[in-house]
């Protein structure tokens, strides 16, 4: 693999290359001394941590191969997710939270697989060697940066910057001699040919266009033909950043992110995001609330099992579970998190949270807990008891007897079987009818109990020894009295209702008058 390398222009008091070493050397060995070397009364130690972030860092390497020539571009994009204070006296934190960054640059490498120079070269008045640059947002803003190394125009070089021969424009910094005439003599000399042949350099360049400072040039016939800066939106990103790149990134209407507007090169920044990153997808469908998104799938263990990734263009992130096992449980369901949504979190943790999953619990096919499974619902824009809820499903669980509270008195004649509600609230505080939960089970239990056991017995005793697609069966089936299970079994599904009411059973199934 070629060595990057940067030429550092230096003074020095001597023209031999003894000298520069040993002042060079000289510096460093000062500058240990005195971090190190002092009277442990006055030295600076580090200070002790005050906050512990979350969050996720993705870096996508160039495809570019090693000691081979051409372009290379890497990326990376880092989501800072939560901060959590380690004490009460806890500054805050200097990641603020939630951000997220995306840097990005664009090399070129020669025939030897070493690295050369974009355009120009070490000794040459207009001279490349790469570019740099950067996106990142949290709530106080919007802000970006763009470096040129090794950067020279007309033989104008900033020999005072931090990096000589660095420049830069963003985060205050006035090291940008002359920037807009370097950068676009780069995309004059270049740019053609990134449009026709590297797919790398485009995607670098659509960063650029998606931060409005560069464009594609039309031929006359509509064809693109090469790339140029637009010095005013240079000006604007310098001058005043975030509102500049809010009022190009955002939905002013409804105050979301917008990071999926077609660009001149015709494609989207999620397009050109998507052919980078391997096994990402741009999701394509005209009315799906995804649209737009970009999808990946993450695997969890051998069995391909895992979880899907959405990256909305509006500033959502969405995490999605289809049928994942964990501890006996089967999960599905959804978790978002909406970083740039104009709703408040009132969390304060500034993102707002939408949480909903249905967790199937791993009981027998038979009996009145089958195909039950608990459903949790979480929103943060909601107020009151209705921002979490947690039920129980049980859509087995069948009749009971009515009036449920007078279960020792005797039958007047009067008394009927009823359904059970297809779902029990476990949080907030449930009620069943006018009941709470601990009065609908105390008075609900024996029917309960006895309808369980009769369903069992019925299931156990006479169902299971029914051969598959047999007559009875059949006839059964057909009158929606008994549910035929996968396997061939039968098992009860509404043979207590045709009991306890044979012709109201047989009017809602006939219509009959």
């Amino acid at each position: 693999m070629g060595i990057p390398m940067r030429s550092i222009g230096t003074v020095c008091s001597t023209t031999n290359l003894i000298g520069p070493l040993m002042e060079l050397i000289n510096s460093e060995v000062q500058l240990i001394k005195d971090e190190f070397v002092t009277d442990p009364n006055e030295a600076a130690f580090r200070n002790e941590p005050e906050n512990v972030g979350f969050g996720l860092e993705i870096k996508l390497d160039s495809t570019h191969e090693d000691g081979e020539s051409g372009y290379c571009s890497d990326m990376d994009i880092r989501l800072d997710l939560l901060s959590l204070a380690i004490t009460d006296e806890s500054l805050e934190p200097y990641h603020k939270t939630p951000s997220v960054h995306l840097r990005t640059d664009l090399k070129v490498y020669d025939t030897d697989g070493e690295q050369g120079w974009l355009h120009g070269g070490p000794l040459e008045a207009d001279r490349l060697r790469s570019i740099e640059t950067s996106v990142s947002w949290n709530h106080n803003g919007w802000n970006a940066e763009l470096i040129l190394n090794d950067a020279s125009h007309n033989g104008v070089v900033d020999w005072g910057s931090d990096v000589p021969a660095q420049q830069r424009l963003g985060n205050g910094s006035n090291s940008n001699y002359c920037l807009p005439e370097c950068l676009n003599k780069c995309l004059s000399i270049n740019s053609n040919n990134w449009i026709a042949t590297n797919a790398e350099a485009n995607a670098f360049l659509s960063t650029l266009e998606t931060l409005g400072i560069s464009k594609i040039n039309l031929d006359s016939q509509g064809q693109p033909e090469s790339w140029s800066i637009i010095e005013s939106n240079l000006s604007n990103l310098e001058l005043s950043p975030d509102p500049y790149l809010d009022s190009l990134l955002t939905d002013q209407n409804s105050g979301n992110w917008n990071l999926n507007k077609t660009l001149s090169s015709g494609s989207s920044f999620f397009s050109h995001l998507c052919s980078r990153i391997s096994g990402a997808e741009l999701v394509d469908e005209i009315g799906n609330d995804r649209n737009g998104s970009i999808k990946f799938f993450i695997p969890v263990n051998s069995r391909n099992q895992g979880i899907y990734l959405y990256i909305k263009p509006e500033g959502t992130m969405q995490v999605e579970l289809r049928s994942y096992s964990i501890s006996g449980l089967s999960v599905s369901g959804i978790v978002e998190l909406d970083f740039a949504g104009e709703a408040q979190s009132s969390s304060n943790d500034g993102m707002t949270l939408f949480v909903d999953l249905d967790c199937y619990l791993s009981f027998s096919e038979l009996g009145m807990f089958s195909s039950s499974y608990f459903r949790v619902f979480y929103d943060e824009k909601l107020l009151g008891d209705e921002r979490l809820t947690v039920d129980l499903h049980l859509p087995s669980m069948g009749k009971v007897l009515s009036p449920l509270n007078q279960l020792d008195l005797v039958d007047d004649g009067n008394a009927t079987w009823i359904s059970s509600p297809d779902s029990i609230r476990i949080y907030p505080p449930p009620q069943v009818g006018q009941m709470n939960l601990i009065e609908f089970l105390s008075s609900t239990s024996p029917t309960l109990i006895l309808e369980s056991i009769v369903r069992t017995a019925i299931d156990a005793f006479v169902l299971l020894k029914l051969e598959n697609e047999c007559l009875l069966g059949e006839v059964l089936e057909v009158l929606d009295l008994v549910e035929h299970l996968p396997d061939g079994r039968y098992r009860c599904a509404s043979l207590l209702d045709f009991a306890s009411s044979p012709k109201v059973y047989l009017q809602s199934i006939f219509i009959i008058d």
